[in-house]
């Protein structure tokens, strides 16, 4: 689930290790009992309660998906930067509690216009670094066993190597040069994250010349088969620890979908802390 190459409450800090609560409720709680991963299965309904899609509005049409996001306050989403780049805050709307796309869940389902967009000041077009964004919505979403906030990782938190972890979205189930099509209910994978160093010798080895830079993160397996594709662009890769998910990256590039040693790309959360803090307090 990416984007092939081709998150206003109060800052409230827990020790070392814990988490970013920038809600004024508890974040990063689902309320829903998790389901199976293996491969990518749908997500039970409500089991990340702050996903959200982010839909693309043309004229006398209802909003296309085109990129996933996670709630972090009342008012801010966190996603991409390759997802807003060259968009305007009319052209997108935000979907809270939304798990299938054709409407089956509609009743849950509340929709946002868009105050404002804020890119990374840094973030270059196509470019790895700084691939992320913060989205301001024109009112406060309600908070329910539906919708909820995430937590963010504390600044000083480690690499978060050797740990599982989970990347849910709407994207494609397969590169389209195989036959893959865009999911339609939430999807869900488990995918473990690397070492930068390991990340970057698995590309090497593949003749790839791209750089893993300290502010992102690879998730993967070596043989493949479970990744983010085209259409989870922005959403969360989390981690969940003492009940709570925190969210570690955001679902930034790659090279194809889940190809051996090719792992999927994320913007590592935990280096914007200090800009996140600082945007969402405007």
């Amino acid at each position: 689930m990416q984007f092939i190459l081709v998150i206003i409450g109060f800052l409230y800090f827990q020790p070392l290790d814990a988490f970013v609560n920038m809600a004024d409720v508890d974040c990063g709680i689902s309320k829903f009992r998790n389901g199976r991963i293996v491969n990518g299965i749908d997500a039970v309904e409500g089991e990340f309660p702050w996903m959200v899609s982010l839909k693309f509005l043309r004229a006398g049409q209802s909003g296309e998906h085109f990129c996933g996001g996670a709630l972090i306050s009342k008012r801010w989403i966190l996603t991409a930067a390759h997802c807003v780049l060259n968009r305007r805050a009319p052209q997108i709307q935000v979907s809270v509690a939304e798990h299938n796309l054709l409407g089956a869940d509609s009743q849950q389902t509340k929709l946002f216009r868009v105050n404002q967009i804020v890119m990374h000041p840094s973030y270059v077009t196509r470019q790895l670094a700084d691939d992320i964004a913060l989205i301001n919505v024109d009112g406060d979403v309600q908070w329910s066993d539906r919708v909820q906030p995430a937590c963010l990782p504390n600044p000083d938190a480690d690499s978060f190597a050797g740990l599982l972890a989970t990347v849910a979205g709407w994207g494609w189930n397969d590169e389209v040069k195989n036959g893959g099509k865009r999911a339609n209910t939430l999807q869900k994978v488990d995918v473990p994250i690397l070492a930068n160093k390991d990340c970057q010798q698995w590309y090497k080895d593949e003749k790839k010349s791209l750089t893993i830079i300290n502010s992102a993160l690879c998730a993967g397996l070596e043989n493949g088969g479970k990744d983010s594709c085209q259409g989870d662009s922005g959403g969360p890769l989390m981690i969940k620890k003492d009940g709570r998910h925190q969210l570690v990256g955001v679902v930034s590039a790659g090279i194809g979908c889940a190809r051996p040693r090719l792992p999927g790309l994320y913007t590592r959360v935990n280096h914007y802390i200090n800009w996140i803090s600082q945007t969402v307090r405007f």
